[in-house]
């Protein structure tokens, strides 16, 4: 059985409406990365199954201040990390970072995060099939508030949902890269 490698998938219209996921089982990971004015970045990820349902979620703190762009591309490299401890082969990474997705479809390229996409990739072939799409902030909004619940919580993760999902959103930056 051939293994599928590095699949990224075209994004438009089409990618900003979460297309289902080209792997049935695949578990689908939605991600975003913030910026605050006290020196720090917080990511915030949701793992999601195949019926769409939240099983765990996960946020994290670093005390370092970089630019938007790098930030986002770090969160993916985080998410692909923690995929890996959980020993998950199909995954489908979904950011509202459109220029960093670009970059690793190859349609884009930024030399201030060239080297995590690089880094990215060689983690992408111990998987059996990865997707990484464009979603729009509105669809990726449970991992938002992650973002902003980062500040607080520090580096957490929760099997499900940090907080109910109906709750209302946590004030973080909105840098648009």
């Amino acid at each position: 059985m051939q293994k599928k490698r590095n699949q990224l998938q075209p994004h438009g219209a089409a990618a900003i409406a979460a297309a289902p996921s080209p792997v049935c089982n695949a578990h689908v990971i939605q991600v975003d990365a913030g910026c605050f004015p006290e020196g720090f970045t917080t990511f915030g990820c949701i793992f999601k199954d195949g019926r769409d349902s939240v099983y765990f979620s996960a946020c994290n703190k670093e005390e370092v201040s970089t630019e938007p762009v790098l930030d986002e591309a770090l969160a993916i490299c985080w998410c692909l990390q923690l995929a890996m401890e959980k020993g998950l082969q199909d995954v489908t990474i979904q950011s509202d970072a459109l220029a960093v997705v670009e970059c690793f479809r190859g349609s884009n390229s930024l030399a201030s995060i060239d080297l995590i996409v690089l880094d990215c990739k060689a983690l992408m072939e111990d998987f059996s099939s990865v997707s990484i799409n464009y979603v729009c902030r509105n669809l990726n909004v449970l991992a938002h508030r992650l973002v902003g619940h980062a500040m607080q919580a520090g580096c957490n993760s929760w099997v499900g949902y940090a907080f109910p999902i109906t709750s209302s959103a946590t004030v973080c930056n909105t840098s648009v890269i």
